[in-house]
């Protein structure tokens, strides 16, 4: 029995809220985070991140 795959789109617009409230840039983010650039470009661009990175942000 195969299993329905959910086209279900997540995106991360909200997540930028917080930075720009605080005043961070997307650098300043990186940095107090610790994440590296490659992940902070794939929030941006709305890609794979694993929810350890969303925990970081939050």
């Amino acid at each position: 029995m195969r299993r329905k795959r959910s086209n279900a789109t997540i995106t991360f617009k909200s997540r930028w809220q917080l930075p720009i409230d605080r005043y961070m840039a997307k650098e300043d983010l990186r940095i107090a985070t610790g994440l590296s650039a490659a992940t902070i470009a794939k929030i941006d661009k709305d890609g794979n991140v694993n929810t350890d990175v969303l925990a970081r942000i939050c």
